[in-house]
């Protein structure tokens, strides 16, 4: 079934921990799998202020502070079997998620979104740098750390070239 994704909520960090995987020993801190855009990216069980339940699983290469306050979206996915599965992630993550490319396994991955040139470069240009900053990519300063302030520069960089490249390449119109 589909997914949907709910209105961004400003939310206030209560508490934060590194979040292991179960029965580990020693403790082994869960990393992200799915989706590719964030794998590997360290887990963590964060509660809200005002919030009743348990803490919610989410993923944070720099995870924010007790005390801040972060924008978040759930995404619920119904399956097939009518089981609801609710997913919490940054509006920075979701902008990851949602432009990072759909399907895999057999057959196609569904319908191509309608992006401009200008988005898919844009999307193009940050799974660039997510790949190039964990394959150590190095700055003037020395070697990048993935965060979003570096993967945004990074990426409208790439973007940019990526525009450029594909303005060269155009045929002129008759």
């Amino acid at each position: 079934m589909a997914k949907t994704w709910g209105d961004p909520i400003k939310k206030t960090v209560e508490s934060i921990v590194a979040l292991n995987v179960k029965d580990s020993n020693p403790p082994v801190q869960d990393k992200c799998r799915f989706p590719k855009v964030m794998e590997g990216w360290p887990a963590w069980a964060v509660k809200f202020k005002g919030d009743t339940g348990y803490p919610l699983k989410m993923y944070f290469q720099n995870p924010p502070a007790v005390g801040d306050e972060i924008e978040v979206r759930c995404e619920t996915d119904v399956k097939d079997d009518g089981k609801e599965w609710k997913n919490w992630f940054t509006t920075e993550q979701f902008k990851l998620i949602s432009g990072a490319p759909k399907g895999g396994g057999f057959g196609g991955g569904g319908a191509k979104p309608n992006y401009s040139l200008e988005q898919e470069a844009m999307r193009d240009g940050q799974l660039a740098a997510i790949e190039a900053i964990k394959g150590g990519l190095v700055g003037k300063d020395g070697k990048i750390d993935m965060t979003l302030p570096h993967i945004r520069n990074v990426a409208a960089a790439l973007s940019a070239d990526i525009i450029a490249a594909g303005k060269k390449t155009e045929a002129p119109q008759a």
